[in-house]
């Protein structure tokens, strides 16, 4: 029983006599989940708005009226609206975080996100609507199984100048988007960053996903561990 004694001594002295001590806490993994955050590209939001009144053969006009008939006239609002929706979703859609999530090796982990900024081109609006009207004349001549609009010239006019002038600006604004300057600003506030090219705005999360196998998400991982 003493010799068993002698044994317990001499192992339990030997931690204090090497300075080695078994670490029992149990090592937890770090998981780093990759958030991609594209370049934020913003919607066109001006509405295309033109007022008139249905045409009355018994009523008497000035001549700074346009005509048109309503069908190709509400055909060409709708084509309009439909374009900047159209434009806008594929905007809001990729505008939206990547999120790739990690794979723990083991049941003891903590999860760490490292935001990822995606440098891209944000597209312009190109779209142009067209309203096509003549002017009012007391020689119009109107077809009976047609229903026309009436339109102030200045009101189409004035109208189309303002969609234009909104057009001008939303483009400016992305030109600004788009320099080097912006980008290079907006690099600072995330852990990294890569650019990608695509050729429609919403096909960019296909692109993101496709750049991050390459961008190496296990190097990203082991950086943050080894910190």
């Amino acid at each position: 029983m003493t010799k068993y004694k002698h044994i317990l001594i001499v192992v339990s002295l030997i931690p204090m006599l090497t300075g080695c001590w078994w670490d029992v806490t149990p090592r937890i993994e770090t998981v780093v989940d990759v958030s991609y955050v594209p370049q934020e590209c913003p919607t066109f939001t001006h509405t295309l708005k033109i007022d008139g009144s249905k045409y009355k053969s018994s009523k008497e006009y000035n001549q700074t009226m346009v005509i048109t008939a309503l069908d190709p006239f509400l055909e060409s609002l709708e084509r309009n609206k439909l374009a900047r929706q159209t434009f806008n979703d594929g905007i809001t859609k990729s505008n939206k975080m990547l999120t790739i999530p990690g794979i723990p090796e083991t049941s003891n982990f903590v999860r760490v996100e490292k935001r990822i900024f995606v440098e891209r081109v944000c597209p312009k609006y190109t779209f142009k609507p067209q309203v096509k009207a003549r002017k009012l004349t007391p020689k119009f001549s109107a077809d009976n199984n047609v229903t026309y609009v009436v339109i102030t010239l200045d009101n189409i006019v004035l109208a189309m100048e303002r969609h234009k002038l909104s057009k001008e600006t939303y483009n400016e604004h992305v030109e600004v988007i788009n320099k080097l300057p912006f980008t290079e600003a907006m690099k600072l506030k995330f852990h990294g960053y890569m650019k990608i090219s695509v050729d429609k705005i919403n096909d960019t999360a296909d692109a993101i996903k496709a750049k991050a196998v390459d961008f190496g998400k296990d190097k990203v991982k082991e950086a943050v561990i080894g910190n």
